[in-house]
């Protein structure tokens, strides 16, 4: 089924059947695969051509094919194939020589299911794949370690392809390719060209997990951003570093484990690795000191729950910048630094937990907690003093509550504390003796001793035997009355039922429904005492 168009006269082909050859312009057209050229052929008697179908040209731009089978086979001597080469084409399989390396959208739109590439081959040509969307399987040779630019992209059907031996992904190789479901980062494996998000050589691909293998030392920027349904990664202990954006705009992770010491691609312009993920719960392994600066900057905002060691010293700048969903945050006693803005807008943390007295580093006055909701600072007890811990940043104010086990509080510790209140679980004068020389005078201030005054039990003046002694008294009169209430009751219902009894009788009786109430006075009044007497034994 190939069509040969020769713009000369009729009686160039009425030439004889011998094997000659001649070279003339032609235009040719195979099952209308390869478009139109202008190129030299050398000729072949046509019945030839027809019953081996081989067609050569001299040009490397056109395509020699020999049919063995089912497989179309491209001749080795052919180093390129034409764009739309196979549109139409109806074999399943293809055979691509090692000599191939320029091949772009050869097989777009084709039918080919299955492409063999030849041993000797070490790069697979930039976009020769690209929207095979029939592609299902790919055979590398064991010299291929390189995928070009846009290889495989837009073949959702490709599932059956090792990339265990790749080392070098170009841009957007594999991208859209749903099929793929998972991989292996090798170490040693480097990603070209990656300059923004959309260059991701996974870029919206199917993964749904990635095993970043032991002896790996980085990811590199962008490696599998938009990969909607991927929801395992395991990270190496001999991380340490991340690229930027490595894993953002993945919705379906929900949990990460770090392993490692990390440091961020970029520095303080680079963008987090998991921005904008779906992460509800973070955890870090023991043994790991510090969490890196924007390691979960923005995007995070489901993150509900983190998970850290008592190994952990510092919190870098905007390691957990804009984790709004972040509702419990319990702060090991190893912490010693936690820079500006760490926990930025964490507008769901009402309650901080902290186990130590930590600070922040530099001259920088924004607090690690700017942009948070917290109101209630709980120190432990235990911690016997507190540096400048910068807690500000709730615009509700913050109530700090203090044991008795602190015993000095710096100077400056807290700066910005024109909006704090104190619960104290010491007294007045212990409270006056620990805040001696700092900065700031809370808004109130709330010990032990001073725990039943005005502002917090609706009465004016007295201590509290007086208070509880009233309490009895009224309790007293209240017993008293419902006595009175009971005998107008009881005569009220003898007239009604006309009973009659003699005054004798009814005198007996009313008594003795007197002394039964006057006793269970008698012993409420004796509780309430021996109350009272315990209140006082304890001070």
């Amino acid at each position: 089924n190939i069509e040969v168009v020769i713009p000369v006269t009729a009686e160039l082909l009425a030439h004889g059947q011998g094997n000659y050859s001649v070279s003339i312009p032609i235009t040719f057209k195979a099952r209308e695969a390869y478009g139109s050229y202008s190129s030299n052929l050398d000729f072949t008697p046509w019945d030839e051509l027809i019953s081996n179908g081989t067609l050569k040209v001299s040009s490397n731009r056109i395509t020699a094919i020999t049919k063995q089978d089912e497989i179309l086979e491209i001749d080795p001597s052919i180093t390129g194939i034409t764009y739309d080469a196979f549109k139409n084409v109806p074999y399943k399989e293809v055979y691509v020589p090692a000599s191939v390396n320029n091949a772009s959208t050869a097989f777009e739109y084709s039918q080919v299911e299955t492409i063999y590439f030849g041993e000797g081959m070490t790069e697979i040509p930039a976009s020769i794949a690209r929207n095979a969307t029939n592609l299902k399987k790919v055979v590398l040779p064991t010299s291929a370690t390189t995928v070009g630019n846009r290889a495989f992209e837009g073949c959702e059907k490709l599932s059956d392809i090792n990339l265990s031996q790749l080392t070098t992904l170009k841009y957007n190789c594999f991208k859209n390719c749903k099929g793929i479901t998972e991989y292996t980062l090798s170490p040693g494996t480097t990603v070209t060209a990656t300059y923004s998000i959309s260059d991701s050589p996974f870029y919206g691909s199917g993964l749904t997990k990635v095993d970043v293998l032991e002896g790996n030392t980085t990811v590199p920027n962008y490696m599998f951003c938009d990969c909607d349904n991927l929801s395992e990664v395991n990270l190496p202990t001999t991380l340490t570093t991340m690229g930027q954006s490595c894993f953002a705009n993945v919705p379906s992770l929900k949990e990460i484990t770090i392993k490692s010491e990390l440091t961020i691609t970029g520095s303080s312009t680079a963008l987090s690795p998991f921005k904008n993920t779906g992460l509800e719960r973070i955890t870090f392994v023991d043994g790991i000191t510090k969490v890196p600066q924007k390691l979960f900057r923005e995007g995070c905002s489901n993150v509900t729950e983190i998970n850290l060691p008592s190994s952990i010293t510092k919190i870098d700048t905007d390691a957990f910048y804009g984790c709004s969903s972040l509702s419990n945050l319990n702060l090991p006693g190893s912490v010693e630094v936690i820079e500006y803005n760490a926990f930025y807008g964490a507008t769901s943390l009402n309650e901080l937990n902290i186990n130590s007295s930590w600070s922040k580093s530099g001259s920088n006055l924004i607090s690690p907690f700017n942009g948070s909701a917290i109101t209630d600072v709980y120190v432990r007890d235990g911690l016997t003093s507190l540096n400048r811990m910068e807690l500000a940043g709730s615009s509700d104010g913050i109530t700090l509550h203090l044991p008795t086990s602190v015993t000095s509080i710096d100077s400056f510790a807290f700066e910005k504390g024109e909006t704090y209140s104190v619960i104290y679980d010491g007294t007045e004068a212990e409270y006056a003796l620990i805040t001696k020389g700092v900065t700031f005078t809370p808004t109130e201030v709330k010990c032990i001793d001073t725990m039943l005054n005005a502002s917090m039990i609706s009465t004016e003046g007295g201590d509290i035997e007086s208070l509880i002694t009233e309490f009895i008294d009224e309790s007293n009169e209240e017993n008293k009355e419902d006595i009175s209430e009971e005998k107008e009751i009881i005569n009220e219902q003898e007239d009604l039922d006309s009973v009659e009894v003699n005054e004798d009788t009814q005198e007996e009786i009313t008594n003795e429904e007197e002394d039964d109430n006057t006793d269970i006075i008698n012993e409420e009044i004796k509780a309430d005492n021996s109350l009272l007497t315990e209140v006082n034994d304890n001070g």
